[in-house]
């Protein structure tokens, strides 16, 4: 999944006004010229993601602000790393910090996750794939974090792909005629995807119908 600038303004936003809302009283204590650098280093190995955002967090607050990055997504990290270097005016940097971090540290997490899984299964005809489980407002950031550790993705959304699974197969009775129904309410054709485990026999109703 690739990276879309709407989504990045939009949490950025989001997490700006949860956090300082019509100000922060804190930074108001520094001279409003002071002038100040701040690095961010890793205390822990993993794979760096969320670089971008990160960034929108100081920018949207500071457009002069700088920030010079040593690493980019998808690269693997090590204890004691400097990750990027900001300079900007000293109140942009305090009330940025929380906002850029938990969105570093999140989607790196997500991202170094998704590298263990994949690096257990090299050379493997496996696929490591993620869900729709994820953050509130932050299922595009984390589908991409997990492209960045290597990963694949599902379906983003219930809009665009049916699925079939155990809980709606025993609930809805989906058999050959689940599969009829959805030919004919979309003969545009979305994608189906079943979920079914080997040797279930719950789920050998549910294959799709031959076209």
């Amino acid at each position: 999944m690739t990276i879309i600038p709407q989504h990045i303004k939009d949490t950025v936003k989001a997490s700006l006004n949860e956090d300082i809302g019509s100000g922060d009283l804190t930074a108001r204590l520094l001279p409003e010229t002071l002038i100040s650098t701040a690095q961010v280093i890793t205390r822990q190995s993993g794979v760096l993601c969320g670089t971008e955002w990160f960034d929108a967090c100081f920018l949207t607050l500071d457009p002069e602000c700088r920030i010079s990055w040593q690493a980019q997504d998808g690269d693997r990290i090590r204890p004691g790393q400097t990750l990027c270097e900001i300079s900007g005016r000293a109140r942009t940097l305090l009330t940025g910090e929380r906002s850029a971090l938990n969105f570093l540290q999140t989607l790196s997490a997500t991202a170094s996750a998704t590298r263990r899984h994949v690096d257990a299964v090299a050379g493997l005809a496996v696929k490591i794939m993620d869900t729709r489980k994820t953050l509130p407002g932050l299922r595009h950031a984390q589908k991409y974090a997990v492209t960045v550790g290597g990963g694949h993705n599902q379906r983003a959304d219930c809009m665009t792909e049916f699925s079939s699974r155990k809980t709606i197969s025993r609930r809805q009775a989906a058999s050959r005629p689940c599969w009829m129904r959805h030919s004919t309410w979309h003969p545009q054709g979305f994608p189906c995807r079943s979920k079914w485990k080997t040797g279930c026999n719950w789920m050998r109703p549910c294959r799709p119908v031959p076209s």
